[in-house]
């Protein structure tokens, strides 16, 4: 179950201000997110961009929403997209530590790109919590997911196996029954004796 921000509890008048930066700025978020993940994870270099790129702007544009709004009522959509992300990143072979940590990476990309949008007015400890939070739900969202489609992915595996061997039996269980009865003649054959 997905936690949601209560705007009235940190709510800032800066909220429409920043979300509107992220919205905007999206673009320009993700490719820095691009660069600094393929610095910081370069083993998953090759998984960084198609699937990311596709997914990051609608996600970040739903985040800067949400932010813009909340004094009416926190956007979900964000969430949404971040669970359709994790399905994504588990069909195309993602590791789940690799997903975690292209959102820590979009974090501090976040943070640190509203703390010089904003420079006429830092990003107060309440704001950045904010931002935290909205990012927190996304990770939370995706991972939910991602763990969702592997144990799915499992369970299948699982049924398919015991098919197999069920399978497996039943085809072992009627030349063998052939032969366990020609064994049991012989037997017969030599007690009898000819």
């Amino acid at each position: 179950m997905t936690t949601h921000l209560n705007p009235e509890a940190i709510w800032s008048e800066r909220f429409a201000e920043i979300g509107s930066v992220i919205e905007l700025d999206c673009d320009l978020l993700v490719d820095r997110w691009a660069q600094r993940a393929k610095e910081e994870q370069p083993n998953a270099e090759s998984a960084h961009f198609l699937e990311m790129r596709d997914m990051l702007p609608a996600l970040l544009r739903a985040i800067g929403q949400g932010l813009a709004q909340s004094g009416e009522g926190v956007s979900v959509r964000h969430c949404l997209i971040a669970i359709e992300h994790g399905e994504q990143r588990w069909k195309v072979g993602w590791r789940l530590a690799e997903v975690v940590r292209d959102y820590q990476i979009l974090r501090l990309v976040v943070l640190d790109h509203l703390d010089h949008a904003l420079n006429h007015w830092p990003l107060t400890a309440r704001e950045t919590m904010a931002v935290g939070l909205a990012l927190d739900e996304a990770i939370t969202a995706s991972v939910v997911a991602y763990v969702g489609h592997q144990e799915r992915e499992l369970r299948e595996s699982g049924e398919r196996l015991n098919e197999f061997l069920a399978i497996l039996g039943h085809e072992l269980r009627n030349p063998l029954s052939a032969v366990v009865t020609t064994l049991q003649l012989l037997k017969l054959q030599q007690t009898v004796g000819p």
